[in-house]
């Protein structure tokens, strides 16, 4: 196995790993990572393009590996595996423990979004511009997802949903079509609750996702009973791919939900939640507040890890939720009255970017 070392820019840098890493090399390379992180820099880049072969003894490397970078503060992804060695990352699970990219470019951008949300040139921003520049290093943490990635974390982020006992007591659930073929457009990317809304049919709930109105801009929930039979495409966002449910399919009164599922460009761990700028969902979860009791109908944010973020800036017209289910499991809001604070990306997770413990 050969080791190179380049520095990408003035704190990022790239360990290139070449053959294979085995009992005999795994000493090797995390001495040489640890070296790196000994000289200050906190952002490393594993690239696996030219790894050919990795062991169980390479596979334990690599756990030591994100144990250690983790009680440093460093932050490390890898970059470009290949075949074998992308599967077996995957068989062991390392993808829940490190952001996967298909190339280092695709990785310097995941770290260039979190760089620029902790950066402003203005030290008194108003909320409009924090939450416009918000939007948009986001999009950029999306983009930075490839399909895979964006599929098998879909995959948790559904298992999880699953297992709360908000679903399971649910009878009445709204849920939303995803935008998931979104290849010319990544930074659109939500993650594919699909299987959601075929398990809550098979349970017998009652399943409405929103119908837009954009003369009023506006959602209405929408039963549906079969999919993709009483869906029909948005005719005024084709390009997404979004589907709705068709004219003839009853409404559904707002306070006759138990659950709604709510995409968002990021929420935060208070329940905050940023879109993408239009507010459907900000007026018709308003259209809650002054009749719903308690946590009825429960409020669930559904994002990717990285678009978690430690708090958001919110206005008048801005609602919470309870709760947020991503990949790595469901963030109960700490409170839904927090106050605002200036945005910014996590920084006590080094690997998912959840700065809270999930419950499960």
């Amino acid at each position: 196995m050969e080791l190179y070392v380049h520095e990408l820019d003035k704190d990022v840098l790239v360990v290139a790993v070449d053959g294979g890493l085995s009992a005999q090399t795994a000493e090797q390379f995390t001495e040489e990572v640890e070296r790196v992180a000994a000289r200050g820099f906190t952002k490393i880049i594993v690239d696996s393009s030219a790894l050919s072969f990795i062991s169980s003894s390479g596979i334990g490397a690599l756990l030591m590996l994100h144990k250690r970078m983790k009680a440093r503060g460093v932050h490390v992804k890898v970059a470009g595996p290949r075949n074998f060695v992308l599967d077996v990352l995957r068989i062991a699970r390392l993808d829940t423990l490190f952001e996967i990219y298909p190339d280092v470019s695709r990785a310097r951008l995941a770290f260039s979004a979190r760089e620029a949300l902790e950066q402003s040139d203005d030290p008194a921003p108003s909320a409009e511009t924090v939450k416009a520049r918000t939007r948009e290093q986001l999009k950029l943490a999306l983009v930075a997802m490839a399909a895979p990635a964006r599929a098998e974390a879909s995959r948790r982020l559904v298992a999880h949903a699953l297992a709360m006992p908000e679903w399971a007591g649910a009878q009445a659930v709204m849920l939303f079509w995803p935008r998931v073929e979104v290849e010319e457009r990544p930074s659109g990317a939500e993650p594919d609750i699909r299987p959601l809304i075929a398990a809550a049919l098979e349970a017998g709930k009652t399943v409405c996702l929103p119908r837009v109105d954009w003369s009023t801009k506006t959602i209405q929930p929408a039963r549906v009973t079969k999919v993709p039979e009483d869906l029909e495409p948005d005719q005024h966002a084709p390009v997404t791919g979004l589907l709705q449910p068709r004219a003839g399919c009853p409404g559904i009164e707002i306070g006759a939900l138990d659950l709604i599922l709510v995409p968002g460009l990021g929420f935060d761990l208070a329940g905050h939640r940023i879109g993408r700028g239009a507010g459907f969902y900000d007026r018709f979860l308003g259209d809650l507040s002054p009749t719903s009791a308690g946590n009825r109908p429960y409020r669930l944010g559904v994002c990717f890890d990285t678009q978690i973020l430690r708090a958001i800036p919110t206005q008048t017209h801005d609602q919470t939720m309870h709760g947020v289910a991503t990949p790595s499991g469901l963030v109960r809001a700490t409170s839904a009255a927090a106050p605002a604070a200036p945005a910014s990306l996590p920084g006590s997770s080094p690997d998912m970017g959840i700065a809270a413990t999930p419950s499960q």
